[in-house]
């Protein structure tokens, strides 16, 4: 177990030497004007795949080119296809994180470098000129952008990476898993560990708790199910009325069915149904009239310290046969006593029901 850490820091260190940090996006405080009768719609008056509102007339941000794409009109491609291009300007708002990238079609916005009286035009008719939010209008502040042009091509063009790929073989996949024979009797031995919410007294809060403890069940088998006894010998619960934990004991009647195995493996559920054995709870069990509780629900509402639980789970004999790995997830309803020491009056006694999620790996005796 002390090698575990290093392994996972080594595999860090790994993952971290193979990969390269994305650079960041220098910004700039560029502006986009946008025609007012595209403004008045939707289409951009919220950052890209985000509810959050913005000014759809005058986008603020980072210009990052000019682009033409050019594609075939109709797809798949022949002879006589026509060619059209859609030039955008790819854009990033203020607002928005680096891989909020937008692509602007250049039919929507008004081109200050176009409006500006006197400014000579360039090559491409200054669709890549835009102004500063600082200066607008200003021909000194207005920052040029690059043009890219892309071919985007049909589906049908795209060569396959793989190249010639051949494949000539004869596959056989054969398992064999263990033929064990089931006998009469089983047991179990099982190591648990619980998640439940418990009460922390000088918090006066509730707070998850991890528990680790063991478990066995025995008993007989009818086929594919067993019928028996289930012995837990510790659980350590926080006393609600005090800052003490008491060990609560379990005790029940367990039963298992196992269904139709697969890849060698046996699904199979299971529950019990019980009680905690600790003094407190007997205390109160001696004490009670078993009247119905209505401070609890369901299966304790007749005053009974009932607890049950149930789960599922796989199994797999070793080759050998000489037991069977088991892993499974439940769940527990455990009612347990709680007691009021406050003298002079006399002591109370009550009932708390816990719930508790079990995670159980263990082995299973009883193959023949």
């Amino acid at each position: 177990m002390k090698k575990l850490p290093l392994l996972i820091l080594f595999i860090i260190i790994v993952l971290s030497a193979c990969s390269h940090p994305q650079k960041s996006i220098t910004r700039s405080n560029d502006i986009i004007r946008i025609d007012s009768s595209v403004a008045l719609t939707d289409k951009y008056s919220t950052l890209p795949n985000s509810k959050e509102k913005r000014n759809s007339y005058y986008l603020e941000g980072t210009v990052l080119k000019v682009e033409k794409r050019a594609r075939r009109l109709n797809c798949p491609p022949n002879n006589n296809d026509i060619f059209v291009v859609d030039t955008f300007v790819v854009f990033l708002d203020k607002k928005a994180d680096d891989k909020q990238i937008e692509r602007i079609n250049i039919k929507d916005i008004i081109f200050i470098g176009q409006k500006i009286d006197d400014y000579p035009m360039n090559e491409y008719q200054n669709i890549n000129l835009f102004e500063k939010s600082n200066d607008p209008f200003l021909p000194n502040s207005i920052s040029t952008v690059k043009v890219d042009s892309i071919y985007v091509p049909c589906p049908e063009e795209i060569p396959c990476p793989c190249g010639n790929l051949n494949v000539d073989y004869d596959l056989e996949l054969e398992i064999n898993c263990p033929k064990c024979q089931l006998d009469w009797w089983f047991l179990e031995l099982n190591y648990i560990n619980s998640i439940f919410s418990d009460y922390q007294f000088l918090e006066a809060d509730f707070k998850y708790r991890n528990v680790k403890h063991f478990e066995a069940a025995a008993g007989f088998r009818f086929n594919q199910t067993q019928i028996g006894l289930l012995y837990n010998p510790w659980f350590e619960v926080n006393n609600y009325y005090d800052n003490t934990k008491e060990n609560k004991p379990l005790l029940a009647l367990y039963g298992k069915h196992k269904f139709a195995p697969f890849l060698c493996m046996n699904p199979y559920v299971y529950g019990l149904l019980g009680t905690a054995i600790d003094k407190t709870t007997f205390d109160y069990i001696g004490n009670k009239a078993y009247q119905p509780n209505n401070s609890t629900n369901c299966i304790s509402n007749f005053g009974f310290p009932l607890s049950y639980g149930f789960g599922i789970g796989i199994d797999a004999p070793i080759p050998s046969c000489l037991f069977n790995f088991t892993f499974d997830i439940g769940y527990r309803s455990l009612a347990v006593g709680q007691r009021l020491l406050a003298p002079p009056l006399d002591e109370q006694l009550s009932i708390r029901r816990l719930d508790v999620w079990n995670f159980r790996i263990g082995i299973s005796l009883g193959n023949k």
